[in-house]
């Protein structure tokens, strides 16, 4: 589905839910947009409240009491389908809504005008939390194409206020709507929104499976195009942004700050796939204008797309790149041909052979399940780097709500990446030797062993022990180094790979990992347990230290086992202090409870004291607001987390019962 489709699918949808809700066709298709935004988490539950005085204008608002934003949203529809509205136009729809919040904040706001119930609560809800509001959102919403020839978002602090100016238009909800249906096929359609054809030869070769052309990409084009994307241009790339500091990148910023004409001949230029090219007049079979790309991937090049769009303050109009585009015709082997693209095609930096891998079904697999995967101590989430780079990348195309939701579900001590991931599990089925070589090694030799058969265990059981031989691994690690202050890191290193195998070994792999996951934490006594272990390989890694690479040998672990097979008493109190620890484990903290019996409340009762709140004025705006908040399921999963919420939650709820609530809901 294009964008033709996509705004032609809304309107007609707000256009039948108009008619049906006798309401106007402007305020279903403001409802439509605030939908997908609510949906992609760029808000929390909002209010429709249609208002025009004077220079002032409304169209719904919302409040995040957990970050204490407020948003006010003003919606526009352009005379015609998708159509041009200038910046000029964005700044005075920004003014209108600058003015209703600045009116609200008076004594008498809209003095002498006659206030419905709807707006009398939003301007209460602004006089309500005026104390407590660190930003304010302002939003422009519209159905047509803002001129993308300039940034029309900014911001400005008044009075230690934030004030954000965002502008949605109809190509970034297509964009966000893709995203949030898992549809992120990329169209770029080059004259609809830069008025501009793309200038290629093609290559003439008589070949079935790809059409071959180069193109020369304008850098304003390229950078408006990922700014929009983002990761979604890269993902067949084997890696992402490596930052503005990577020697090449820093050439790259030089040459667009110099000598920005010269970049077509200085760069190597970027490669790129795509299922299909469309054409427009002017040019011949050989140098045709390219006037729409479908499917586009960066597969190679992704550091200079990247590093170009960071450099937008300087003039981008000057810089040329070059690209290579290949258009797959073979439709069943798409996603095998553009792989064999991106490991053939030249680098301009580095590029390991397990990046390579970052696109494989395995490590797709771990992905979403890292995604599903809430640890219960914290109700935070570990994050898995399928890529080099993909975590800084993500977190810096982020901005507001978005990044610092982002950064209370990832901390950013709570990654990791597919080379940690490798080395855990290779030692934990008890190849020590192996996970003691060169990351490289360790990630292409564990990846590359793994089929059908071996990976149907890949689930959440899997990547929660991931965690907990991690937390595992830290500890053991940092408790070796302050035993042992002499010894250096990478013997260290090898001593704790030993012993965590070790432990898989003694305890048959009986170790209980569940109490750290649970816990985040490794069980209070077991460093002091292990310590005869750790002591044992130590002096049996010492002894044969004149052999540089006996501990990288099936051999050294072999030798280690028969030892190891003496140290019954170890492996009994392993099991005693893991048992107790389950026990103690089995206590639910107060805090904790509190944070189960609030995430408990089905999300039906939630809303049903939402409505009763509004029928009765029983609730305040901003009580609603948090009601609408807790009633959608997933977003109270994430607010839950914090103990004083929950219990907030648990006082509100209390507070519509005393006064009246009830309901039939099974609970």
């Amino acid at each position: 589905m294009d964008i033709k489709d996509f705004s032609a699918k809304i309107f007609s949808s707000a256009f039948s839910e108009s008619q049906h809700n006798n309401t106007s066709i402007e305020i279903e298709l403001a409802r439509k947009y605030l939908d997908i935004m609510s949906k992609y988490g760029e808000i929390v539950s909002y209010e429709i409240c249609p208002f025009k005085k004077n220079h002032a204008s409304l169209t719904a608002y919302s409040y995040n009491e957990e970050l204490d934003y407020l948003d006010l949203f003003l919606f526009y529809k352009p005379t015609s389908i998708i159509g041009k509205i200038s910046i000029d136009d964005v700044h005075e729809k920004y003014d209108s809504l600058n003015y209703f919040y600045r009116e609200s904040l008076r004594n008498a706001p809209f003095y002498g005008a006659s206030l419905n119930c709807e707006v009398k609560s939003a301007i209460n809800l602004i006089k309500e939390t005026k104390d407590k509001v660190k930003r304010v959102r302002l939003y422009f919403l519209t159905y047509g194409i803002v001129d993308s020839s300039s940034s029309p978002d900014f911001s400005e602090v008044i009075e230690n206020v934030t004030i954000d100016y965002m502008t949605w238009d109809i190509t970034r909800f297509y964009r966000i709507n893709s995203l949030n249906y898992g549809d992120t096929t990329i169209e770029i359609d080059f004259l609809l929104n830069f008025k501009k054809k793309i200038q290629c030869l093609r290559v003439e070769d008589e070949n079935p499976k790809i059409d071959a052309y180069f193109a020369i990409m304008p850098g304003d084009i390229l950078a408006k195009i990922y700014n929009q994307y983002k990761q979604s241009l890269m993902e067949n790339n084997v890696r992402l942004y490596l930052q503005k500091n990577n020697n090449v990148n820093r050439q790259i910023c030089k040459t667009i700050k110099e000598r920005p004409e010269m970049f077509f001949s200085f760069n190597n230029g970027i490669s790129a796939t795509a299922k299909q090219v469309e054409f427009g007049s002017g040019g011949s079979k050989t140098a045709p204008f390219i006037t729409k790309i479908k499917d586009l991937q960066i597969v190679n090049g992704g550091q200079t797309t990247a590093t170009i769009a960071a450099m937008q303050e300087y003039d981008l109009s000057k810089v040329f790149v070059p690209m290579k585009i290949s258009v797959i015709k073979d439709s069943e082997k798409y996603s095998e041909i553009v792989k064999d693209i991106s490991t053939s095609a030249n680098s301009q930096t580095a590029v390991k052979r397990s990046d390579f891998l970052s696109g494989d079904e395995y490590l797709l697999r771990i992905d979403s399940i890292s995604k599903q995967e809430i640890e219960p101590y914290s109700k935070t989430k570990w994050y898995f780097e399928r890529k080099r780079g993909q975590y800084k990348n993500e977190l810096m195309n982020l901005l507001g709500y978005d990044k610092t939701l982002f950064n209370v579900t990832y901390p950013k001590n709570q990654i990791i990446d597919k080379s940690e991931l490798a080395k855990l599990a290779t030692l934990w089925d008890m190849k020590p030797y192996i996970a003691c070589k060169s990351k490289e090694i360790v990630t292409i030799t564990y990846f590359s062993s793994l089929n059908e058969e071996n990976t149907a265990n890949i689930g959440s059981i899997f990547y929660r022990n991931i965690v907990s031989l991690h937390l595992l691994y830290n500890e053991i690690y940092n408790y070796i180094k302050n035993d042992y202050p002499r010894l250096f890191g990478t013997y260290i290193n090898r001593i704790t790979i030993y012993t965590i195998s070790s432990i898989a070994y003694i305890t048959e792999k009986q170790f209980d990992l569940s109490y750290i996951w649970t816990n985040q934490k490794v069980q209070d006594g077991i460093l002091k347990t292990i310590k005869p272990i750790i002591s044992l390989i130590h002096k049996h890694l010492y002894v044969y230290n004149y052999q540089p690479n006996y501990y990288k040998d099936s051999t050294c672990w072999d030798e280690l086992k028969e030892k190891l097979n003496n140290m019954e008493d170890v492996k009994y109190t392993i099991k005693n202090v893991c048992e107790q620890s389950l026990a103690l484990n089995n206590r639910l903290s107060e805090e904790e409870k509190i944070i189960n019996k609030a995430i408990s409340t089905p999300a039906a009762v939630w809303k049903a004291i939402g409505e009763w709140g509004k029928k009765t004025g029983n609730l305040s705006m901003a009580e609603r607001l948090r009601v609408a908040n807790y009633s959608i399921r997933y977003r109270a999963l994430e607010i839950f987390k914090n103990v004083n919420t929950a219990k907030r939650a648990l006082e509100l709820e209390e507070k519509a019962r005393s006064l009246g609530f009830s309901t039939d809901i099974e609970m």
